[in-house]
């Protein structure tokens, strides 16, 4: 439930920083949010039921451990198709010369 609150907080305070900024589309802020809202209530009863079913707790760390292997796949090959866009394009990549 502390984990649950603080990403709550997390997320509202950024959203709530967007939106005096300016910057907010609250027709994609509204969608997201309504996604987001039945995703979790989803999630939370396939996971609660699988976990009641097979009596396995551990299987929130398995899902956890996966997801975050999928982001760093994911996130290095990103990395690395862009890098090697920069490359054939002869960007500079951000690095200039130090007495420019």
């Amino acid at each position: 439930a502390t984990s649950a609150f603080t990403v709550l907080v997390t997320s509202s305070a950024a959203t709530v920083e967007f939106a005096v900024m300016g910057m907010l589309y609250r027709r994609y802020a509204a969608v997201f949010a309504g996604v987001g809202f039945v995703a979790t209530v989803v999630g939370q009863s396939v996971v609660h039921a699988v976990i009641r079913r097979y009596k396995v707790d551990s299987l929130i760390i398995f899902i956890i451990a996966a997801v975050i292997t999928m982001a760093c796949i994911l996130l290095g090959y990103s990395n690395v198709t862009r890098l090697l866009l920069s490359i054939y394009r002869n960007d500079s990549m951000g690095f200039r010369p130090l007495c420019a």
